[in-house]
């Protein structure tokens, strides 16, 4: 569900190049914490760009409207809502901790 979230939340050029950085394991670093994931996804820089999710917590895999996303990179609209390709490539890497874990998502 948090990959078809993530797709949700873009549109079909930025959710192939983040499923690209997922897939080439760009997600450098995650750490999942109560109600906020954070993510490094190295991109083109040679600093990593950090992704910010953060939802209110305990409620299972949250809804768009529930859900606020931002990265440091500079596609990034800054309106908490659509997401860039590394905010793309981050909840496909939580997706995949949450596969392993589902209770990571209480």
């Amino acid at each position: 569900m948090l990959k078809v979230l993530a797709a949700e939340l873009c549109d079909a050029g930025r959710l192939s190049r983040g499923k690209r950085y997922w897939a080439e394991n760009a997600v450098i670093d995650i750490v999942i914490g109560h109600g906020v994931v954070t993510a490094e996804v190295q991109g083109s820089r040679p600093q990593p760009y950090v992704v910010t999710i953060e939802t209110e917590p305990g409620r299972g895999t949250p809804a768009k409207r529930d859900l606020w996303v931002q990265c440091t990179c500079p596609d990034d609209p800054r309106t908490g809502g659509d997401i860039c390709k590394h905010a793309v490539a981050a909840m496909f890497a939580l997706s995949d901790e949450v596969a392993v874990e589902p209770e990571l998502l209480d």
